[in-house]
Formats: C-alpha cells, structure tokens, sequence
C-alpha cells in the first residue's frame, strides 16, 4: 500500500522543471563520494551567505532531497552546522526528505532525535518524512512510537501520519496494531481516511481475520467514507485464508450493490476460497463469470478453478488447463503444478508425464512437485520406466526428496524390476521406512534381499530396524 507523502520544500515548480542550484551542480561534479575539505573548499563562498539567507540552503538540501543524494545531502548539513549557519526545521525536514526518497529509515530517525537536542524542534512536516521512510520498510513498531511521540510532544497528528502508520502495521501485519491505531484515531482531531481503514482491512487479511475484516468495511459507511474496490478484494481475501467460502461469495456478490464492479483480483480470491474447501461447482461458476466479464482470467484464475476439482474430474482439469492457451493465457510454473498434480489425483500417468516433459518447450523448469506428482501417477500405474525416465530427468540429483525415488521404487516393485529398484536405493543419500517397505518386496523377488540388508547396515539405524523387524522378524 502506498503511503502518503509527505509535505516538504521542493526543488521543482508544478508543470515546470527548474535548473538545479550552482552548488547542487557543483556537488554531483565530483561524483558521489566528496571529502569533508573538499566540501569545505566548494562551498565556502555559499557557507557566508548562507549565514545571512538560511533558507537558500534548504533549496539545496531539497534539491539533494529529490534526487536522492542522502549522503552529500548529510554531509551538507553538517558542514553547515559546523561553520555556524543556522539550521532550522526546514533544513531538517530536507534532509529527513531525502532519508525518505533513498529508503534510510535508520538515518531518517537518527535525525530525528538529533532534532529533539537542538532548537530546531521536529514539526508534522518532519515526523511526516521520517514515518514515510518506516512505512517504506514495514518498521511499523517505530512508525506507532513515532505516531504517540507526537502526542506527547503536542504535535497534533494529520492524516498523513495516520495512514503511514496505519500501512506500516499492515505491512507487518500487525492487524490488532492498526485496529487500535483506528479507535484513537476516533479519539484525536483525524478524521478517518479510506486509506487508513483499507490498511486496516489488509492488515486482518494477512492473518485471516476474516470477522474484523468484514466490520471494518460494514463500517465505513457509518464513517461516511465510501469503500473502495481494494477494501473488498482485501476482505474476499481475508475469507479466503480464513476457509470462509461462503463470505467470498457474499462479498462478491455485494459488490455490484455497491456500485462497484469485480476485477480480475476480486474473483481469484473468491475462487481461491471455493478452491480451499473442495467447492468446485462454485469455482468453476465464478470463473466463468470472470470470462463473460470486461475483465480478462489470468492464470491464477485457471489454476485455481483446476485445484477445486477432486480427483474424479481429473479430464475437466486437463481441459482447464488448455482452455488457457486457447484464452491466451501462457500457463506458468503453478498452472502446470496444479494440472500435473490434477492428474495424479486421478492416475492420469500418460497425461502427467506429458505435462511434464512438455514444459522445457515453453520456458519453464519443472520443479519437485510437477515430478513428484508424475513420478506418483507412473507408480501408481506400475509404469516404472516412466518413473525412471522422469527421475533421470532431474537435472540435480540432490533435488531429488524421498518421495520421488520412494515411487520410483514402488513402481519398480509393481513391475517386478528388481535391478533398477535396487540401483535407486543405493544412490539415495537417505531411507525411511517407506523406502524399505518399497524395495524389500521387490528385491526379495529377485533373491538380493541379502545385498539390501548390507546396505541397510552401511545406512540409516531406523531403516536397519525397520528391515530388521519386517524381514528377521527381530
């Protein structure tokens, strides 16, 4: 969430851009790093009348401000200081805007306290600046000391500084922060704004408190503060992560009421929601409201509708799934995840291993789970030499987790291949007990239970238990 900015001099005229300042120019000349005798050298002449025209200098610390050039802007400023000129809030406030604009939040708040040594006391202007800079950085702690700081140094807080603490705790999502932040600001002279109560809605969605959520947007209009179509993307989200199918849709639904109209974000939550609790018929009506809207499904759409089906709608799945280039829609490394792990729920292995192999064509790596969920299907259908052609096809061995060679290895057993079961188990840097029971079966076949159970003893002490209690009978 974007925060507000902060009021401060500027360098530039609105719809005109200015030349920069002599000593602005003259600083940028000698590149970024300028000692403090050469800064000394340069700008003693400006020093002098500076001492007569102080504000002359905040023109140049603005300039530095915009930017971006927080260490000349720093070193500017304690030059002055050392030579006698008088620095005053708004040369502060300059300095803290730079700190802002470069992301020093540190730097912002050191000034900060220096400020509070000298004559030059911190106005909102300042304490607007330095939150800002917290805010960028999700320092939500320091923005809410901040924010009470000012109430005790009778600095009436703005909206300004409302919203950059009220973001700073969402970012952090530090709903019960933001909500407290909300009540006092009832208690001040501020009156809400959308952006501190959409902070505040973001925030109780992060953690899935859906509840809180969903009163703070009911809430707005006793406010008089009209909701935004971010507040309730953020509360349909909030449902989503709370497993709260049925609130998704309500708010979906309430949104054309409100005059506003779904995008793109509104119905991926919702689906994403029906997607969490198996609802597919739901899912797959809202994706369709989605392609008859004036918005376009993006593949977080389709890969959502595909991971509501069960296992027994694997075929619909797959025909999501390439509903999506017909939409021109490229699927990415999540909507090939989701149709391979479609086909696995339904022992689709010929599909799976398609899906896979057929990724490198179109830019993407697969990943563990698109061949853990192929390498499954394959076993599951004794197609051991699919299995193994996708465990080979793993470009670094160590990538490869249990599970992948322990399905390896089953469908090895499936299909009576005691040699490759074999050669698995013993590159694999670790077994457990699913290994063991994998490969005992089928290396018994094969009469090399012997050879396994010298493996077992150079191995893993559970595995050898294992083997053990299940082969010896110890």
């Amino acid at each position: 969430m974007v925060g507000h900015p902060a009021i401060r001099p500027s360098c530039k005229r609105q719809g005109k851009k200015e030349r920069l300042v002599p000593e602005v120019d003259l600083l940028l000349s000698h590149g970024p790093s300028v000692t403090e005798q050469e800064l000394q050298r340069m700008l003693s002449p400006s020093l002098q009348r500076w001492r007569r025209r102080p504000q002359e200098a905040t023109k140049v610390l603005a300039s530095l401000a915009t930017l971006r050039r927080t260490s000349i802007a720093g070193d500017v400023l304690t030059l002055m200081q050392k030579n006698l000129v008088e620095c005053n809030v708004f040369h502060f406030t300059a300095y803290v805007g730079a700190c802002e604009k470069s992301g020093q939040w540190t730097w912002a708040v050191r000034t900060l306290k220096q400020m509070q040594t000298l004559p030059a006391a911190p106005n909102v202007y300042t304490l607007s600046s330095v939150m800002n800079a917290c805010e960028s950085r999700s320092c939500w702690t320091q923005a809410s000391f901040l924010l009470s700081e000012m109430r005790l140094a009778t600095i009436e807080p703005n909206v300004v500084t409302c919203a950059c603490s009220s973001s700073a705790c969402e970012k952090a999502a530090e709903w019960q922060s933001v909500l407290v932040l909300l009540a006092a600001i009832g208690t001040i002279q501020v009156r809400k704004d959308v952006i501190c109560v959409n902070s505040a809605i973001s925030a109780c969605e992060k953690v899935g408190k859906w509840q809180s959520a969903l009163c703070l947007l009911t809430r707005m209009e006793e406010d008089r503060l009209l909701p935004t179509i971010v507040g309730f993307n953020a509360a349909i989200s909030a449902c989503d992560k709370a497993g709260f199918w049925q609130g998704a849709l309500q708010l979906l639904a309430a949104m054309p009421l409100a005059q506003f109209k779904p995008d793109t974000i509104s119905y991926n939550a919702a689906i994403s929601a029906c997607a969490g609790s198996s609802e597919w018929q739901h899912a797959l009506h809202i994706l369709e409201q989605l392609e008859r809207s004036e918005h376009a499904a993006d593949v977080i759409s389709y890969s959502g509708a595909i991971s509501a089906l069960d296992s027994s709608r694997w075929q619909l799945a797959l025909l999501l799934f390439y509903d999506m280039t017909t939409a021109r829609v490229s699927p990415d490394l999540i909507g090939f995840s989701c149709a391979i792990s479609a086909c696995e729920r339904g022992a689709a292995w010929r599909d799976a291993f398609v899906l896979v192999r057929s990724m490198p064509s179109r830019g993407l790596q697969p990943n563990l789970p698109c061949f853990s969920s192929a390498i499954s299907a394959s076993s599951a259908a004794a197609q051991w030499d699919r299995a193994l052609t996708l465990l080979h096809d793993l470009e670094d061995p160590n990538a490869t987790d249990l599970f992948c060679s322990n399905s390896a290895i089953l469908a090895c057993g499936r299909g009576l291949q005691w040699q490759p079961a074999l050669h698995i188990f013993e590159i694999m840097p670790q077994h457990d007990v699913v290994s063991c029971s994998s490969a005992v079966p089928v290396c018994e076949f094969g009469v090399q239970h012997l050879r396994l159970a010298k493996l077992l003893e150079e191995g893993d002490r559970k595995a050898v238990d294992f083997f053990h209690d299940l082969y010896f009978g110890m």
